[in-house]
């Protein structure tokens, strides 16, 4: 993009896409880490993580994955299907375990466990947007957890989830799983100096080696955490608008006045509109949430939608900056004979 080298940037530094090679540790991940990682160790059965949208469990997820690729057999489930067959062909797949003819993949799977715990392993299975398995879901890895010989367990289950897992662990028919959690951890938002680091994390992890400059004020980064309340998703979200606002003013460094236009762009995302009801709707509606915490999940949920790429009106500032090198290139490739290339289509 044109603007990574107006600030002598190597790649984009705020995608939207969880990149462990831009992992900034903080105290409150490290000690989560920490504590699945022993947890683990310790063949704990079932762990959970628990976080609001946006507060990096999914890069969390990551992390672990390659940190623990080396030491146990692993399977990874971003997308989770509440059908059984489906959920556990899934489980199987990922393991490598590919069932005969005359024999289920429930049952492939636990020779494959029985397998490994004679050579010492005890698998590990890592489930991200766990609330999406919903009560069949979740209770099918119930089955998959009770798989254990008389002293051990044979696969290890770690569920990564927004606030709605909390909400589904704890219905009556989920008992038997919520018993199994060992123990539940919970990820949040960073600090105001988090915040700030992060941002600076990012800028240095995509920067030139021979770029030296900062790219943000002071100003610009204390209102980004502000505006952001501290979740990473939304502080990619404001600095990758800030620094196209600051593109298109061909200035420098980000100030202040270019990260309000990003504020004022996002108002959608930051400040999500509240339906204004009558007293006895509010009352029928709040007693309503209180007997099913459903209700409130799907309030939270709808609060804290996630973000898309950038866009809105700085997105069309960008594109009115291109649009005389764009015109340049058509003239100059109007003359010659066949479709467009792929090099002037990229430009």
């Amino acid at each position: 993009m044109p603007y990574l080298a107006h600030f002598g940037l190597e790649e984009r530094p705020f995608t939207l896409t969880p990149n462990p090679d831009m992992y900034m540790h903080t105290p409150e991940h490290t000690a989560i880490a920490q504590a699945v990682v022993y947890a683990l160790k310790q063949q704990a059965g079932v762990i959970k993580v628990v976080g609001d949208i946006g507060t990096g469990k999914t890069l969390l997820c990551r992390i672990l994955l390659h940190a623990l690729n080396d030491v146990q057999p692993l399977a990874y489930i971003n997308a989770p299907e509440r059908d059984e067959d489906r959920l556990v062909d899934t489980v199987c797949k990922e393991f490598g375990v590919y069932p005969g003819s005359r024999e289920s993949a429930f049952e492939a799977l636990r020779y494959f466990l029985l397998e490994k715990h004679a050579q010492g392993f005890t698998p590990i299975l890592l489930v991200d947007e766990a609330q999406a398995l919903g009560v069949e879901g979740l209770e099918s890895l119930r089955l998959l957890s009770n798989l254990e010989t008389e002293h051990a367990k044979l696969l290890q289950i770690v569920l990564f989830g927004q606030p709605e897992l909390d909400l589904l662990l704890r219905r009556y028919e989920l008992r038997q799983l919520n018993q199994r959690v060992v123990h539940g951890f919970y990820t949040s938002k960073l600090t105001m100096d988090e915040a700030e680091h992060y941002v600076r994390h990012r800028i240095a992890c995509c920067k030139r080696k021979s770029n030296r400059r900062e790219l943000f004020t002071k100003g610009a980064l204390t209102l980004i955490a502000k505006s952001s309340r501290g979740i990473p998703r939304l502080l990619n979200v404001l600095s990758e608008k800030a620094l196209l606002v600051a593109y298109t003013d061909t200035a420098p460094r980000v100030e202040r006045s270019h990260v309000e236009d990003a504020v004022a762009d996002s108002k959608d995302i930051l400040f999500a509109p509240v339906a204004i009801m009558d007293k006895t709707t509010t009352r029928r509606v709040l007693w309503a949430a209180l007997a099913a915490e459903a209700a409130l999940a799907a309030v939270i949920a709808v609060l804290l939608l996630p973000v898309g790429d950038v866009g809105g009106s700085i997105f069309s500032r960008v594109v009115e900056q291109l649009a005389p090198s764009v015109t340049s290139v058509q003239t100059q490739t109007a003359s010659l004979p066949g479709p467009e290339t792929d090099q002037s289509r990229d430009r």
